[in-house]
């Protein structure tokens, strides 16, 4: 620039003119903020290296695959209240009955934050799904570290 002594780095990003036509007014309207926003997200995300680790986030499960992993999660959908209700009664007559109780663990799918980020520490977690559009992605890592 101007001042004696400093010398500027040369820009990473090429620098283009900018031609404005005197009718083109479209640059002084102004945007809806969330509007402002993807438009700067889109930008950053593309000047940013984003590591393999979280770029396998950014994009989602095609179709096929996605029906899959829904299927397979209905399998293990949690029991319903009126399910609980009915296995506490088939133990309890089991119970009076003087027979063991059927000691079925049931396995179901986990959600929340709280709950897939206890589960992903304590290493019981077998699969995790994650929205395709979780912004920030270290949401659903933040404990993770700790």
């Amino acid at each position: 620039s101007g001042i004696p002594g400093i010398v500027v780095a040369p820009s990473v990003y090429a620098a283009r003119p900018k031609h404005l036509a005197v009718a083109d007014l479209s640059r002084m309207t102004r945007f809806p903020k969330y509007i402002r926003i993807q438009r700067q997200r889109r930008i950053l995300s593309m000047r940013m290296k984003v590591p393999p680790q979280v770029q396998q986030f950014r994009k989602p499960l095609d179709r096929n695959v996605a029906i899959q992993a829904f299927r397979f999660a209905a399998q293990y959908r949690p029991e319903s209240k009126v399910e609980k209700a009915a296995r506490l009664e088939a133990i309890a007559a089991a119970k009076a009955e003087g027979k063991a109780a059927p000691a079925s663990k049931n396995y179901s799918v986990k959600f929340g934050l709280d709950a897939v980020t206890s589960l992903v520490e304590s290493k019981k977690a077998k699969l995790v799904l994650i929205a395709h559009d979780v912004d920030p992605i270290e949401v659903c890592f933040c404990e993770a570290g700790s």
